[in-house]
């Protein structure tokens, strides 16, 4: 059985897991109110589902995720 890792580690990490999901609530929210206004509650469910993706890839790849992002920002 493997240790816990170090408490820097899990910092680390949920730091990055909330700065992900928060990029991802307002590109959710963005993205998805352009799209549809008629009811706010897929606006909502949506906005949560891209929060939840965007801060597990965040935590899960770190700077490969955002400069992939990067990446994509700038082409769009």
């Amino acid at each position: 059985m493997r240790p816990p890792p170090p408490l820097e580690d899990r910092e680390a990490v949920g730091i990055r897991f909330g700065c992900g999901a928060l990029f991802g609530l307002v590109l959710g929210l963005g993205g998805v109110y352009e799209l549809t206004s008629r009811s706010l509650a897929p606006v909502i469910v949506s906005a949560l589902v891209v929060a939840l993706v965007c801060g597990l890839f965040s935590a899960r790849h770190g700077e490969r995720f955002w400069s992939g992002l990067s990446g994509w920002l700038r082409w769009w």
